[in-house]
């Protein structure tokens, strides 16, 4: 009797979505203002902009996220494919007064440019639920896979707040305080620009160099060693803030005419 084939799982995939939130995004765009102002510059030109190459998967997923958010206009295609800035970048990039009510709702467009995250808000009327709440949605009302979900409604908490979509920052509920108290909220995108500034040049006091907590060591190429040393395990909350601080200290770190620096 012959053996009955096993059915393949069906594998799900989510919807489209930016893989970076939108203040990373800015970031990137700034960088290109930076490099190409208005004109138009080959794919493969922008991720090296950014460190990366568009044989990598970060540098596609960088340029699709622009796209999603109406930060780049694309060209070409294939070989030829161009992308530039776009009047929406501009207007967040060069505004004609920092701060002012067309730069912000410049933000806020784009904070809703991509459909999933306009769908989301009109859904919940701009007042999210918690996390489980909005992943057991994800999950049955748009069929989002459930190893992507995750990453996805953390990178759209981030945008909302950044965009100031709701008057204020909008978190999901916390079961609990953070271990350093409620000033931790205060913690700002300027705070982390100016700590990654101050890595760069303060020394680390002996008394700290061994706080016998976490501590983890990254071996890179060039006999480079990237060591994190902890007192205790951190909170969710601040461990994202470390990615922001590393993120924010690139150029502080990488060398560019090193051919490794961008593989």
């Amino acid at each position: 009797m012959a053996e009955t084939a096993t059915p393949k799982k069906k594998r799900v995939r989510s919807p489209a979505y930016p893989a970076l939130n939108l203040e990373t995004a800015i970031e990137r765009a700034e960088a290109i203002y930076e490099h190409e102002k208005r004109h138009a510059a080959p794919v493969a030109v922008v991720a090296q902009h950014w460190g990366t190459s568009i044989k990598n998967s970060s540098g596609l997923r960088g340029i699709a996220a622009l796209k999603q958010f109406g930060l780049f206009i694309e060209e070409g295609s294939g070989d030829d494919r161009h992308v530039r800035l776009s009047g929406r970048a501009l207007d967040i990039l060069i505004p004609e007064t920092a701060n002012s009510p067309e730069h912000q709702q410049a933000i806020r467009d784009a904070a809703l440019s991509p459909k999933i995250h306009k769908k989301l808000w009109e859904h919940y009327q701009g007042h999210l639920p918690s996390d489980a709440s909005l992943k057991s949605y994800l999950v049955r009302q748009h069929e989002f896979n459930d190893s992507h979900v995750q990453g996805f409604i953390k990178q759209f908490r981030a945008t909302v707040n950044f965009a100031r979509l709701n008057g204020a920052d909008e978190s999901s509920p916390k079961e609990e305080d953070d271990a350093n108290g409620s000033a931790a909220d205060d913690f700002t995108h300027e705070t982390i620009e100016r700590g990654a500034q101050m890595a760069a040049r303060i020394q680390v006091p002996k008394t700290m160099q061994d706080p016998g907590g976490p501590c983890i060591v990254f071996p890179l190429s060039g006999g480079n060693v990237v060591e994190i040393r902890l007192r205790r395990k951190v909170s969710p909350k601040d461990f994202e803030r470390i990615r922001q601080l590393v993120d924010l200290s690139e150029h502080s770190l990488v060398d560019y005419d090193d051919e490794e620096a961008g593989g």
